[in-house]
């Protein structure tokens, strides 16, 4: 099987935020199911090693050092580079990673007459997503008219283009139904995955912890994320001008621990913020408990999956831990809001050691068994061969 991936906004290698995690695993788990994979992507994101996993090809989306993902269906060169691949080498699936970018797929293999099936790989209902940040203060005026016209209006086309769409959770999928008025034999659920570490891999807590200046003395208290995910920034607030606070008055031997692909590096008080952090998951392992503080956006929080995975217990509102099989009170403490009950779970987490360790025994179980990136793999294989086969009989 030959799979084009496409991705308008990051490249394959690095992944630092959610949706560019799944992008890369994604693509791992195909070349290890024996799959021919190529790979078109923005040429600002060219890494040395790109070819050592796929065919990488590159279009160029800048000006002034920006790259325009979301007009990607307007990028001549992109649509130029993409006819090449399609016209030159076998493609049996094409997968876009976002909405954008795959109208304009969609099109050129319906005049070049194509029959490539082109799937719609949706890490969240755009459209429900950008309603965060037409509530972000700091969101600038461009990015609300994005945000309030234009996102959903290509989103909505790209759903009726794709022959496939490929959701992160059933929550989404039902959501896609709903919104737009699709076949529910159209949406497929695919989940996000965390990769199953051996944690006597990982540092040392103490030497973590020592190499990013948090006293090893301090109970610490974890959130990451990319600070550009509108849902992520608010989260953050949420702990600089509530939680962390609330805290405080309580228990002066709390450090809350902030880090994430553009995060602001800064210290104050209880709260210690050190930027983005290549050993993530020594970082998350040495901490003692986890906090989502989510109350907008769609798809699921990968970085749910990543506390899971180290063992972490979690305090996470109903919309942080959506999409993911976790019952309250056993694979994490799940709360309506962030709101009294929220800080009460922290305390309660703080005060009990014992019940810290069987919840976040009890998520890294489920992670195990759930949602490892083997087990994801073999889902998204299956799917992709279980569409040829269709393809196949309607041709028939």
């Amino acid at each position: 099987m030959d799979v084009l991936v496409i991705s308008v906004g990051y490249g394959l290698f690095n992944p630092k935020s959610g949706g560019r995690n799944r992008f890369y695993n994604f693509a791992i788990q195909l070349v290890k199911k024996g799959e021919n994979i190529t790979v078109l992507q923005p040429s600002r994101y060219k890494e040395s090693n790109d070819s050592s996993l796929a065919k990488v090809h590159y279009f160029r989306a800048n000006f002034r050092n920006i790259t325009f993902g979301t007009i990607t269906d307007l990028n001549i060169d992109f649509i130029i580079q993409f006819t090449k691949i399609i016209q030159k080498q076998k493609v049996d699936i094409i997968q876009v990673s976002s909405p954008y970018g795959l109208i304009s797929s969609k099109l050129v293999t319906k005049l070049l007459r194509k029959n490539i099936p082109v799937i719609y790989d949706a890490h969240n209902v755009e459209s429900d997503l950008m309603k965060c940040v037409l509530n972000d203060p700091k969101a600038t005026f461009l990015e609300k008219i994005f945000a309030l016209i234009y996102t959903p209006f290509q989103e909505r086309i790209a759903v009726k283009c794709a022959d496939y769409i490929m959701s992160v959770s059933w929550e989404d999928k039902l959501r896609f139904i709903e919104k737009y008025g699709i076949s529910e034999t159209k949406v497929k659920v695919i989940p996000s995955g965390v990769n199953i570490i051996n944690l006597t891999d990982l540092k040392d807590k103490y030497k973590i912890m020592k190499e990013f200046g948090v006293n090893k003395d301090k109970l610490a208290i974890i959130f990451h994320g990319s600070y550009f995910h509108h849902p992520n920034r608010e989260a953050i607030d949420q702990i600089k001008d509530h939680i962390a606070i609330e805290i405080m008055k309580v228990d002066d031997g709390i450090l809350f621990v902030i880090a994430g692909f553009g995060v602001p590096v800064f210290e104050d008080k209880n709260i210690k913020s050190i930027g983005f952090v290549k050993d993530l998951y020594s970082l998350l392992h040495a901490a003692d408990l986890a906090v989502v503080p989510i109350r907008g956006g769609g798809g699921t929080r990968l970085k749910i999956l990543d506390y899971m995975g180290v063992g972490l217990p979690i305090v996470t509102t109903k919309k942080g831990i959506e999409g993911i099989n976790a019952k309250n009170g056993e694979h994490a403490i799940i709360v309506d809001d962030v709101n009294g009950e929220f800080i009460d779970a922290i305390k309660y987490l703080i005060d009990n050691e014992q019940e810290r360790k069987r919840i976040g025994a009890n998520a890294r179980r489920l992670a195990e068994e759930e949602y490892g990136w083997n087990k994801i793999g073999a889902e998204l294989d299956k799917l992709y061969k279980g569409i040829l086969e269709e393809k196949k009989r309607a041709n028939k």
